[in-house]
């Protein structure tokens, strides 16, 4: 079964459901899980500082906007994600699918573990999306959406920071591609 299908990505949001319901926060965990959209947020200076003259100040802009209202987006769903969740962390066999690689679980929003399913396998394939998130069990509230988009906008320049000092072309081009697709959306 090929790892990016529909099917595959069911299987996937059923078992990233899975994770992110194992168990209640405890009390540093919840606050440090509630403040990971403003850490995340605070973070953009410093890729846009790593990435010297790799954005145009249009760009630049656009990242500091994602990153203003991502502040602003509200309370979201918290709990353990695993923070690294994608195809190649996900292992497929005859008795079905299992995720590996946890170093990058913590406490964060939910909605941080989709940011690169969706600058990578959503971005072309909304019927993987699809499959996830009705496998997921929840249909995603506007604050998530909201901290979903803002999240891929930092990603990007996290990409467009980390890939070209670490010789990593396709961490690079995904940074490019999502940054350039929302330079073409409506600004925030």
């Amino acid at each position: 079964m090929p790892s990016g299908g529909a099917a595959v990505h069911q299987q996937a949001g059923a078992l990233c459901a899975r994770l992110h319901e194992a168990g209640e926060l405890e009390r540093g965990d919840r606050a440090e899980a509630e403040a990971s959209l403003n850490a995340a947020a605070d973070g953009a200076e410093k890729y846009l500082t790593r990435t010297g003259d790799r954005l145009t100040q249009d760009e630049r802009r656009l990242i500091r906007d994602h990153a203003a209202r991502l502040r602003r987006v509200g309370p979201v769903p918290v709990g353990y994600i695993h923070g690294d969740n994608q195809p190649r962390n996900w292992l497929w066999s005859e008795h079905g699918l299992a995720l590996v690689d946890f170093e990058r679980t913590r406490p964060a929003a939910l909605v941080q573990d989709l940011v690169i399913l969706a600058t990578t396998q959503w971005a072309d394939h909304p019927e993987r999306e699809k499959a996830f998130l009705l496998s997921y069990g929840w249909k995603l509230s506007d604050a998530e959406q909201q901290a979903l988009h803002c999240l891929t906008a930092l990603d990007a320049v996290n990409c467009l920071a980390w890939g070209p000092d670490n010789g990593d072309d396709e961490v690079t081009a995904r940074g490019r591609r999502t940054l350039d697709r929302l330079m073409r959306e409506v600004r925030p």
